[in-house]
């Protein structure tokens, strides 16, 4: 049976994050701890790239009111993680809303210090105006540069004898795993 509920308070949900915490034996060499969230949807843009369009600026408006605890929750996941040592990160896609130099500038910012094992989301391969990128190995240099190192279309990572694997099926797979992918 599970552990019960840790509670974080945080400025959104009435004031609770609620952070689930089991463990499973999956034959590691010695036990660790990971932290999994996804879809943080992180949606900044400077003032440029802002009234670049007038499709950037709407859109702008209409994702930042859809995820205002976009930071603040990548923040609380970042602090609940490091009250103990060596925990890894799990994020599961669309780590960012749209890929700007803002968001960009923000993520190489705060991964310096962190342990993130990434599956790359739909997400990060959208424009300001929440067009998809015609060039998404673009993109994908650019989350490089931002911190986000690795194979991102394929991620395999050992973990104290725990194979971690992120792949993205919906831009790279174009929705279907690739049969040299174990």
């Amino acid at each position: 049976m599970p552990p019960r509920a840790q509670v974080v308070v945080q400025p959104w949900n009435e004031g609770r994050l609620r952070v689930s915490s089991f463990t499973v034996k999956v034959g590691a060499t010695k036990p660790f701890r990971t932290v999994h969230f996804s879809d943080t949807h992180i949606n900044l843009s400077d003032i440029e790239e802002m009234y670049a369009s007038d499709n950037n600026y709407k859109a702008g408006c209409v994702r930042y009111a859809r995820f205002p605890q976009a930071i603040p929750s990548f923040y609380a996941t970042l602090d609940f993680a490091e009250k103990e040592a060596e925990t890894l990160l799990l994020h599961t896609g669309d780590l960012i809303d749209f890929g700007t130099r803002a968001c960009y500038d923000f993520l190489r910012h705060n991964l310096m210090k962190v342990d993130l094992i990434y599956a790359i989301g739909n997400h990060e391969f959208e424009r300001p105006d929440s067009s998809y990128d015609p060039d998404p190995e673009m993109r994908v240099r650019a989350l490089a540069a931002a911190g986000l190192v690795g194979n991102l279309g394929c991620l395999s990572r050992v973990v104290n004898g725990v194979n971690f694997v992120a792949f993205d099926n919906a831009r790279f797979g174009r929705g279907i795993i690739a049969p040299h992918v174990r």
